[in-house]
């Protein structure tokens, strides 16, 4: 048998199958946060954990990555974009126990828990790119990767809207004397969204409205009839501010003037 240092060509050959059958494994992505964009520029881009989002920011000026602090579920502003660190008190199925560590957008305002002795309320949250409510505590924690932002000037957005009947749940219930709305026609996610089936149904102010729909468009699901049916509900808001300048000047529109949207404050007027 031929050796070669000691050790013999046969087994230098075996040892050599072996190691090149040795799979490498794929190093461990990061944790979720904010790095260094990986497509350049000075910007930082949030990693979910498994893949780069679109959601970027500026980095501090010491150079480190943004820190988001946690903060309540129901102290988030709608509209936003957050990843869940915390489920909170109540009572989660597996199902919604996946959603720590998800990035998630708070959809619909707070709502009674069907848990009598719930101690706080719950809140819909969706997660990309399904239109699926997922129902969380109130008290959960997460960390908002992005706060409010319009989508785009309406006169551009408008132009994508196309003719819609009104839903027919509109007026669509009635009592003696009294007339109500029922969900039929609406989208579920309008419909379960206070803000915004109060914003397209004109309930607000239209420059108001404007700006609720314009958050919503910015984080919707691109699927069905979402996205038409805010398109149309942000063409009739947006008609109806154009139609008054004296009232809403063009040079104040908020959305001109910034990309973020103060939610939370359009909410409070």
């Amino acid at each position: 048998m031929v050796r070669r240092f000691g050790v013999s060509v046969a087994d230098e050959a075996r040892q050599s199958r072996i190691r090149s059958a040795i799979v490498t494994a794929p190093p461990t992505p990061p944790p979720p946060g904010w790095y260094p964009d990986p497509t350049g520029g000075s910007n930082l881009r949030w990693f979910d954990g498994a893949r780069w989002t679109h959601h970027t920011a500026a980095p501090q000026s010491s150079g480190q990555a943004v820190k988001a602090a946690s903060v309540r579920l129901d102290k988030t502003p709608v509209f936003s974009v957050a990843r869940v660190t915390d489920l909170g008190s109540l009572d989660t199925g597996a199902k919604d126990a996946e959603l720590l560590g998800a990035t998630v957008v708070p959809w619909t305002d707070l709502r009674q828990s069907n848990d009598v002795f719930a101690e706080v309320n719950i809140r819909g949250v969706l997660t990309s790119p399904t239109t699926e409510l997922r129902w969380l505590s109130g008290d959960a924690e997460v960390e908002i990767v992005e706060r409010p932002r319009y989508a785009g000037l309406p006169e551009d957005l408008v132009a994508e809207a196309r003719s819609m009947q009104s839903p027919t749940g509109v007026n669509g219930g009635a009592m003696p004397g009294l007339t109500f709305d029922t969900a039929e026609g609406w989208h579920p996610l309008i419909w379960e969204s206070n803000t915004l089936y109060s914003a397209i149904r004109g309930w607000s102010d239209p420059d108001i409205s404007v700006q609720i729909i314009l958050c919503a468009l910015a984080v919707a699901p691109d699927e069905d009839d979402l996205r038409p049916m805010l398109l149309a509900g942000l063409k009739a808001c947006y008609a109806r501010v154009t139609s008054e300048p004296n009232v809403f000047p063009p040079a104040q529109y908020p959305w001109r003037r910034q990309r973020e949207a103060d939610i939370d404050g359009i909410l409070q007027l």
